[in-house]
């Protein structure tokens, strides 16, 4: 059984052991206790700046936290000291740069690394040919069905595609389940599989797997608060609004500063017309995490909903200049958010932004 107080014991025991800080980072990265796994990949890669994976998941954090300057900075010391693909591939992903990415892509196209091959494949997922793309990924994790990256690389894709409907008739039950049940026996006391596997039963709305799934998960990993919000959709899919308000509420009390949950919470009292109560879950949530940028964004949403937009402006352009590039896209084509972009003094902060 792994709890967060466990993970961040071991981390205290581990200090002096880069292997193991390592892997204790990667996992409270997972966990979304993104801070502690920090500090404890900071002092991984201090002990030992050759270990590639160190790297890739101290660049995670940034990634995860919308430092993304920071997290290609980690990403370009990573190679130098390493020389590695696997962060290639990564920072081939991330740049902002063209040259760059095409300067990477041609190092991977050298390589013989099935990683590599991977991240090339992967890259032709969000391309014109993405069943092509699919189909060359899958062949590549049945030839190396040992290799946790590509088979990584393949479900974090069979994810984006299911989610574009880019390749029609994907059922990820036939197609993903297996592969993320394969890394839950190479380590089943990793969240990583056990999560990914959620994640393709929620994509395939598949409620009943998602309650037995998170079950399993929460016997494992009792205050794993993500399990908790998955349970509560679930239910709320169900028609079990009392069920979905439990897990929500369990969700919050594990982890209070969870944005996610607070947000679901607001949007089931607001649909089921306590919306009061809906109020005080959106207002909570810049103070329940003032340092996540986004948290204010979703109280405007809900101010513009209720149609009271010169708040909801009021709270949208202090929130606006902290968002970075790609959660400012989604915020734009959001549609509850049309009514106060069409206001001219957030029309004009969205276009000094380009």
């Amino acid at each position: 059984m792994a709890t967060i107080p466990t993970l961040l014991q071991e981390v205290h025991e581990a200090w002096d052991d880069p292997a193991r800080l390592t892997r204790l980072g990667r996992e409270l990265n997972a966990r979304n206790r993104l801070d502690a796994a920090e500090r404890a990949l900071e002092r991984a890669v201090s002990l030992d700046p050759g270990r590639a994976e160190t790297w890739q998941w101290l660049s995670y954090c940034h990634f995860r936290s919308l430092r993304d300057t920071k997290g290609r900075a980690v990403l370009r010391e990573g190679i130098e000291r390493t020389g590695s693909v696997l962060l290639r591939g990564d920072l081939s992903h991330f740049t902002d740069d063209p040259s760059e990415k095409a300067r990477l892509e041609a190092e991977l196209a050298a390589s013989a690394e099935p990683a590599a091959r991977a991240a090339l494949l992967a890259h032709g997922l969000d391309g014109e040919r993405p069943r092509e793309a699919y189909e060359g990924l899958l062949a590549l994790a049945r030839a190396h069905p040992s290799d946790p990256v590509v088979r990584e690389q393949l479900c974090w894709g069979l994810l984006g595609l299911k989610a574009r409907d880019a390749v029609p008739g994907l059922d990820l039950r036939a197609v993903g389940v297996p592969l993320a049940d394969l890394t839950i026996a190479d380590d089943p006391e990793r969240i990583s599989g056990w999560w990914t596997k959620a994640q393709m039963l929620l994509a395939e709305k598949d409620w009943d797997g998602v309650l037995a799934e998170t079950d399993l998960i929460l016997e494992r990993f009792p205050d794993e608060e993500t399990a908790m919000q998955w349970r509560a959709r679930a239910y709320a899919e169900k028609g079990d609004d009392a069920r979905a308000t439990h897990w929500l509420a369990r969700a919050i009390g594990a982890k209070p500063s969870f944005v996610g949950a607070r947000v679901d919470l607001g949007k089931l009292y607001e649909r089921t017309g306590r919306i009061d109560l809906a109020e005080e879950v959106f207002r909570e949530i810049p103070r329940a995490n003032p340092s996540y940028a986004t948290g204010p964004v979703s109280l405007a949403l809900f101010l513009a909903r209720r149609q009271r937009l010169d708040e909801a402006e009021q709270v949208f352009l202090a929130a606006w200049p902290r968002l970075p590039g790609s959660v400012r896209e989604s915020v734009r084509k959001h549609p509850d958010a049309q009514a106060l972009l069409a206001r001219a003094a957030v029309r004009a902060a969205v276009e000094a932004t380009g």
